[in-house]
């Protein structure tokens, strides 16, 4: 019935294509689990400033990601059961202008996943032209309905910058500090705080090309703004390898554990934002009788109070981090996904430098992590 739906519909609009073909190869990668996705993606890749109204089968990259998220699929269903054709491309064209922007994050950061939970395999994007500001200047940003956008800039350290892009009315962008960092609303103020800060940015329009303008106004940068914590910080390999041992005494009785691969990202943001990305950290954990694979990855979001010069206070903030888990107990397998973002308020203490942070955190036990700061000049 889906089907017959779906060519009903294509037939009564000859620019349907990308729906019709798109949602076809998506059921179809359904229903025969490893099939053509990723050769789509592919295509997809390759033609980045087409529409996507104007694509065909590899529209499918689109509902991989739009179709996999909880409850979609089965909206998707009851919206082309009950819509007449023309109605159903208008609701159709309506609901994908108000998600584009959160489908672009998705393809640069290549978190979209085809239907079986396989990560959808596409060449990396090339980045975009890197603007680089090192004091008050315009800059211009120019979207277009429903094609991949996206920008880069660098703000070069000793200044802070304000930042005005007026009201957005059709425009919509959102930004991501350095190369791996959650996507959050442009920022009114960047505080370099030592280091050129780098930010990616997505952009979208919905219902015509819209062109953005950026205010930059640089002005001195105040040590009072810069905490030593403010940065980037990758934990260090040392630090990573005391993780099975956490495991194995908080998960899985009498179990060996071991780190596979991956990593952790921590961001403390001057405006006292901050996440903890997991870079698919995966680890595996084996007993006699059960064993567990794991692979987490997202950003778990938090505030944060600096206390005094080696204590800190984090609050969590929610984000999208999530575990990947399988588990076989005597023969037995179930996998699913765990959301990581939980709640709770801890305080920590740290030690930092210009290269390194050391955080410990005290409960029952006392954790301890260590990070080298990105971009640390040698």
């Amino acid at each position: 019935m889906v089907m017959k739906t779906w060519e009903d519909a294509r037939l009564s609009s000859g620019d349907a294509d990308w729906w019709a073909e798109g949602s076809a190869e998506f059921f179809a990668s359904i229903a025969y689990p490893g099939g053509m996705t990723d050769v789509d993606a592919q295509a997809f890749h390759a033609n980045e400033t087409a529409s996507l109204f104007s694509r065909s089968h590899d529209a499918v990259v689109f509902f991989d990601w739009y179709a996999t998220a909880p409850g979609r699929l089965k909206g998707l269903l009851e919206t082309v059961n009950d819509k007449p054709a023309g109605a159903l491309l208008v609701d159709l064209q309506e609901d994908v202008g108000a998600h584009w922007v959160e489908f672009e994050e998705a393809y640069f950061d290549h978190t979209i996943r085809s239907p079986g939970g396989a990560i959808v395999s596409y060449p990396s994007t090339p980045a975009p032209d890197t603007q680089r500001i090192t004091g008050s200047t315009t800059k211009n940003f120019t979207a277009t309905p429903y094609v991949i956008r996206g920008a880069i800039l660098e703000f070069a350290e000793g200044h802070a910058y304000d930042l005005d892009g007026g009201a957005e009315d059709d425009f919509k962008w959102k930004w991501s500090q350095g190369d791996a960092g959650t996507w959050v609303s442009m920022p009114t103020v960047v505080h370099t705080c030592h280091q050129t800060q780098r930010y990616r940015i997505v952009l979208a329009a919905k219902n015509r090309e819209v062109t953005k303008r950026l205010r930059v106004t640089a002005r001195d940068e105040h040590e009072a703004d810069c905490p030593c914590l403010v940065g980037g910080w990758q934990q260090t390999g040392p630090s990573l390898a005391r993780v099975p041992a956490r495991l194995q005494a908080r998960g899985i009785h009498n179990a060996q554990c071991q780190l596979v691969g991956g990593g952790t990202l921590l961001q403390f943001t001057a405006d006292h934002n901050g996440g903890e990305t997991y870079q698919d950290l995966h680890t595996t954990c084996t007993s006699q009788t059960t064993s567990s694979d794991g692979v987490s990855h997202g950003t778990r979001s938090f505030t944060w109070t600096l206390d005094s010069p080696t204590q800190v206070t984090m609050s969590s903030a929610g984000g999208d981090a999530s575990s990947h888990v399988k588990v076989t107990v005597h023969g037995r397998t179930v996998e699913q996904d765990a959301p990581m973002t939980g709640a709770g308020v801890g305080v920590v203490t740290f030690r930092c430098t210009r290269s390194d942070l050391h955080l410990e955190f005290h409960g029952a036990t006392t954790d301890a992590f260590d990070y080298t700061r990105v971009g640390a000049h040698p």
